[in-house]
């Protein structure tokens, strides 16, 4: 053995030049572990000076707007307004749980953000689909504030950033007009085929900014991502099916490609500047790149959407709240 192969195992047995290593190549995470320690010291000692009969309660009332995510595109201008009412409870000097229930409403129409002289979206301009959902949803969340909050109520932050995250369980009902503008439920149709369920569950996830506007009265601003587990909120997914195998109604809503006017607006469209045939098989009309089989929606990944709220929480007063306000 020569002495440069001596001096290599030497220096690899070396438990300093081992941790020298360990540290060049694992210098950053060690330093978000460093960092974790010192942040869960400082919570556990904030944890230590509170008090558990500082616990309050609020119930919450929020303006609320989605923005969906899936295969047929959405626009700002297609957020409509919804609901939530609220119950918080704060759990320690960080820590809240949030239990929601809320009602909002999801649309996408092909038309909002197709251009047919730009060939990336020329699919959505073709296929001329259109959907509103209205979504009911119950969640429950924890919210771990920036700032902590160690006594009383009244000695709470003017000012908190938070994060959240939790389960939810909600209904839809996807939707679609017709060319007299009546809206018709769509999963009854099964305009691709598929029997799937109005009940599903989602991960909900955000961030948010809370204000002190009062002893007793919060104002949040947030945005929660949902993650769903259905490709469905749209009633699009995979193909198009074979048109023999649905109802009259079914076909109609399963392919709107053939038609010469927005499905959603009634705008006139313009298939010809496409190299677009208009088939015709008995009622079932479709552009000729649209037939059955070919393309309808992505199976890539589940359907999401981002809800932004405006809650005001009222805190229920506690005349036994055995903790010094000062």
């Amino acid at each position: 053995m020569d002495k440069l192969h001596f001096l290599y195992i030497a220096m690899t047995l070396s438990p300093v030049f081992t941790l020298q290593v360990i540290m060049y190549r694992y210098s950053f995470k060690i330093s978000l572990l460093v960092i974790w320690l010192l942040l869960a010291g400082k919570d556990v000692a904030f944890s230590q000076d509170w008090n558990p009969k500082c616990r309050y309660q609020g119930l919450g009332v929020s303006l609320k707007s989605a923005y969906f995510m899936g295969d047929i595109p959405s626009k700002w201008n297609y957020m409509r307004p919804g609901l939530g009412i609220s119950y918080t409870n704060r759990l320690n000097h960080r820590w809240s749980f949030l239990a929601e229930l809320s009602a909002v409403r999801l649309m996408g129409n092909d038309a909002s953000l197709s251009n047919p002289a730009n060939k990336a979206m020329q699919f959505e301009y073709i296929r001329n689909l259109h959907f509103r959902n209205d979504v009911i949803q119950f969640q429950t969340l924890v919210q771990w504030d920036l700032f902590p909050n160690i006594g009383h109520y009244r000695k709470r932050s003017i000012y908190n950033i938070y994060a959240m995250a939790g389960v939810s369980g909600f209904y839809h009902n996807p939707q679609a007009k017709d060319s007299t503008g009546h809206w018709t439920n769509l999963r009854p149709l099964k305009t691709e085929g598929v029997a799937y369920s109005q009940w599903q569950v989602g991960i909900p996830a955000g961030i948010g900014v809370r204000y002190k506007l009062g002893i007793q009265w919060d104002l949040e601003v947030d945005l929660t991502y949902n993650i769903t587990f259905t490709d469905y909120l749209d009633d699009v997914s995979g193909s198009y099916v074979d048109p023999s195998g649905l109802s009259a109604q079914g076909a109609y809503f399963s392919n709107r490609s053939g038609e010469g006017n927005d499905s959603f607006t009634g705008q006139p469209r313009d298939l010809n500047s496409l190299d677009q045939n208009v088939i015709t098989d008995g009622n079932y009309q479709y552009a000729s790149s649209q037939g059955p089989g070919t393309q309808r929606g992505s199976k890539k990944g589940f359907d999401s959407y981002v809800v932004m709220s405006v809650r005001l929480i009222w805190i229920i007063p506690q005349e036994k709240l055995m903790c010094p306000r000062y």
